[in-house]
Formats: C-alpha cells, sequence, structure tokens
C-alpha cells in the first residue's frame, strides 16, 4: 500500500497571500505541482460546500483556499478545471452553498466553472479536498 504524503504548513490568517504562499510552499515541499498534476488533465476541485455558510463560520472551505489552489492550477496551465461538491444539507443546492460561501467567486475569478455530476464526463483527477479550520488556520495539502 502506497503512503500519501502530507505536508502541514502554518498560516497566520486567511489573507490571500498568505495562504497562496503557504499552499505554494507545502506544493512545492510534495515536488511541485508537476508532480500532482498534468496542465492536459481533467481537474475537479473539491471544496468542503457542507451547506451555504458563511467562510467566516469554518463550516467550508475557505474561499482564500480554493483561490490560492485556482491560481496555482492556472499559473501552471492547467485549463481543464472545474469545481463542485454535494453539500450535506437538502435545502441547499451545490451552487447556493458555494456562492454563500465565497467559493463561486473564487472560480469566477478564474473562469472555473462548477461541474456537471449529472451527465457522464471522462475520468477527472480530484485534487483539493481540504478544509482549513477558523481556529487553527494550517494548510494542509493531502
Amino acid at each position: 500500500m502506497n503512503k500519501a504524503a502530507v505536508c502541514v504548513i502554518q498560516c497566520q490568517d486567511y489573507d490571500i497571500q498568505n495562504v497562496y504562499n503557504a499552499i505554494k510552499r507545502g506544493i512545492d515541499r510534495l515536488g511541485g505541482i508537476s508532480s500532482i498534476v498534468s496542465p492536459e488533465e481533467n481537474i475537479l476541485l473539491k471544496p468542503n460546500l457542507l451547506s451555504a455558510s458563511l467562510p467566516q463560520k469554518a463550516i467550508t472551505t475557505h474561499p482564500a483556499v480554493f483561490e490560492a489552489v485556482a491560481r496555482i492550477l492556472r499559473e501552471n496551465g492547467c485549463s481543464h478545471i472545474e469545481y463542485g461538491d454535494s453539500p450535506g444539507n437538502p435545502i441547499s443546492s451545490p451552487y447556493q452553498a458555494a456562492r454563500a460561501a465565497g467559493i463561486a467567486e473564487a472560480a469566477d475569478k478564474y473562469s472555473i466553472m462548477p461541474g456537471d455530476f449529472h451527465h457522464s464526463k471522462p475520468c477527472m483527477k480530484m485534487i483539493m479536498h481540504c478544509h482549513c479550520a477558523m481556529q487553527f488556520c494550517n494548510v494542509m495539502l493531502l
């Protein structure tokens, strides 16, 4: 069985540049983005969108984390990127949860569309399934 590489980088706050720098350092320590994904791959960014909640509640992936990962992927030539999740709250649609959590705004900034989970597509590589708790503000990449 292969063991997963884990890198934990402390980040003092959710300032987008600080989060970007922390995630970039973590990716570099894991061997660089090219060791994780290739520009031609279909990529699914999978933030936690448990419910339509504000980022300050720390229920969902913070939009600064999502934006930093999106930026790194775009900087490295990745163009086939979508995002999505299935909220645990049956009242919230994925789009409502993404909009409330600030994820949709970050996705729009990098022209990343919500994934269509109702129609069959080629396999996508999921490279992000992370959540940063506001209390600890550690960025962890799995």
